[in-house]
């Protein structure tokens, strides 16, 4: 049996009973992983779990049956009883059916010798080997076993990850699983620690976890951002949160570079919940989510803009920091901080642009006596037609001659590509505007 290294999972503040349960069965390697971090952590853990691989079984249950092969790799023999336990660790529970069954088999009977024949107090489900986002969470057993657990009046987490393959519990671990175990745990202390009511009623969480890689390789290398399971173009507002009520996919998040985890609130009928259990959900995640500022919003290609200054929550010293964060393209008109994706001023390269096609259509209409605009006394030199804003905010408006106009016969360029919607909590508007402005 590979531990995991104790000194990455110090005891939590505050230890419960838990049910543990997947759809790839008792004997994968990531829920055993799991399960020795929660136990590392000072939580009472009993896994409930398929004897085979059960991946794909969405929310299918059947009374379980007396196995006529072994269990996967081998970790029980043919013609063991329907459910059964290891030998050496009781707590470890196999069920020879789906993962519903599996779960529904650790809360009412394997988990409450363990637990003063109490309830576990949490449910959590994988980590899962490969993602559960959008539609597959319909038929996910990782999914379908904590929806279970919800409806059955236990808060549940259910947690996926992109990189691995089926691997049994008692090989060398690979990276990736210790790195979703440490993971899973801290969202999983992280809810503990915001206190009970857990979760609301009815609602589970749906956590993907991105490649573990050479950028992405220890769990301090991942950030957690707040999610929608589906797309929310037809559906209500979301929670609110960095300037915005409009969540990302788990799709988008866990598809976007930078080791990004996503974290959606299930509803009891496998959609988005609605605003306001969003709203108990961030307040309950918190600084988990607080690392990272800017959060990914709108449709369009992914680009890397380096050193943006962003604002540091008031209770990590309410400062401007540097940090890569990720810019999405999204027109001309929509811009926060005003910089391209190139770090220049939008708004100056837009004017400027302008600017030269106004120049240039004057000239067309001077020389060439065409349109409405001719060289008359409405257009000589020195006339005042045209609008422009000062240096500054606090700057009036400016008169400026047709004459003043720059333009240029040759090629604009490309338009310049909007920063598009960098969400960023400004904590000192007047002091952060002149720090984005200078950058």
């Amino acid at each position: 049996m590979h531990l995991l290294p104790l000194i990455l999972l110090p005891l939590t503040a505050q230890a419960i009973n838990i049910v543990s349960s997947n759809d790839d069965g008792w004997a994968e390697i990531n829920i055993r992983q799991f399960y020795q971090a929660l136990t590392a952590a000072g939580h009472s853990v009993v896994v409930s779990a398929p004897a085979e691989n059960q991946s794909g079984t969405g929310s299918s249950d059947k009374t379980p049956t007396t196995l006529t092969e072994p269990c996967e790799f081998n970790s029980c023999p043919s013609g063991s009883p329907a459910t059964g336990y290891n030998a050496s660790d009781p707590r470890l529970n196999y069920v020879n059916s789906y993962p519903v069954t599996s779960m529904k088999y650790g809360i009412s009977t394997a988990a409450p010798p363990f637990f003063n024949d109490a309830p576990p107090a949490l449910a959590v489900s994988g980590p899962n080997v490969g993602s559960n986002l959008g539609l597959a969470v319909y038929f996910s057993g990782t999914v379908g076993a904590a929806h279970y657990a919800s409806e059955a009046g236990i808060p549940a987490i259910a947690f996926s990850g992109s990189t691995g393959s089926q691997t049994a519990w008692n090989v060398a671990v690979p990276a990736y699983s210790q790195v979703y175990a440490q993971l899973a745990t801290k969202v999983t202390n992280k809810i503990v620690a915001s206190g009970t009511p857990y979760l609301p009623n009815h609602v589970w969480l749906n956590v993907n976890f991105p490649e573990v890689s050479t950028e992405c390789a220890s769990a301090d290398d991942f950030k957690f951002v707040l999610s929608r399971i589906f797309s929310g173009l037809l559906s209500a507002d979301d929670v609110e949160t960095c300037g915005s009520s409009r969540l990302p996919t788990e799709s988008t998040v866990v598809g976007t570079d930078g080791c990004y985890v996503s974290i959606s609130v299930g509803w009891s009928d496998k959609t988005d919940a609605a605003a306001d259990v969003q709203a108990i959900v961030l307040d309950k995640l918190g600084d988990l989510l607080e690392e990272e500022a800017a959060t990914l919003l709108w449709r369009g290609e992914a680009t890397w803009v380096k050193l943006r200054w962003v604002s540091v929550p008031e209770s990590k010293g309410g400062v401007l920091a540097e940090r890569e964060f990720l810019f999405r393209e999204v027109g001309l008109e929509r811009w926060l901080n005003g910089l391209d994706l190139e770090g220049k001023d939008v708004a100056t390269r837009i004017e400027q642009r302008r600017q030269n096609m106004e120049g240039r259509r004057l000239k067309l209409e001077s020389t060439e006596g065409t349109g409405e605009r001719k060289m008359d006394s409405k257009s000589a030199k020195g006339d005042k037609e045209i609008m422009r804003y000062g240096n500054d905010e606090k700057s009036p408006l400016e008169n400026v001659s047709n004459d003043d106009i720059p333009y240029s016969d040759s090629d604009d360029g490309p338009i310049p590509e909007s920063a598009g919607q960098i969400r960023v909590a400004l904590l000192r508007g007047e002091q952060t505007r002149r720090v984005l402005a200078a950058i």
